[in-house]
């Protein structure tokens, strides 16, 4: 479980790049939270997917506790990212604007 959420963590750490050239600048708040949620959601399968938790087989999620664990990590450390270095800042503004076109 340890693994998923430093994994999950190290992901977030990118996803404010996706995140800012996905959202819109004059989409609501709620709107880019909502990106932002679903992308940590991708990665938090894509992690499971690579531990092995997620199978096409049968039952599709194994772990729902590992993929739930990755995604989060990937949420909040994004998160961290985002207000920390992120916000307001001209590479956010630079990657929204390609975004937008």
């Amino acid at each position: 479980m340890s693994e998923l959420l430093g994994i999950g963590a190290g992901i977030g750490v990118i996803l404010p790049l996706i995140v800012s050239f996905l959202k819109r600048s004059h989409w609501p708040t709620w709107a880019n939270m909502g990106i932002t949620v679903i992308i940590c959601l991708a990665a938090g399968t894509i992690t499971s997917a690579i531990n092995g938790d997620i199978s096409l087989e049968g039952d599709m999620i194994n772990n729902p506790n590992g993929l739930l664990t990755a995604a989060s990590a990937a949420f909040v450390s994004a998160t961290v990212v985002y207000k920390t270095f992120f916000i307001g800042s001209q590479l956010d503004d630079t990657l929204t604007s390609i975004g937008s076109r």
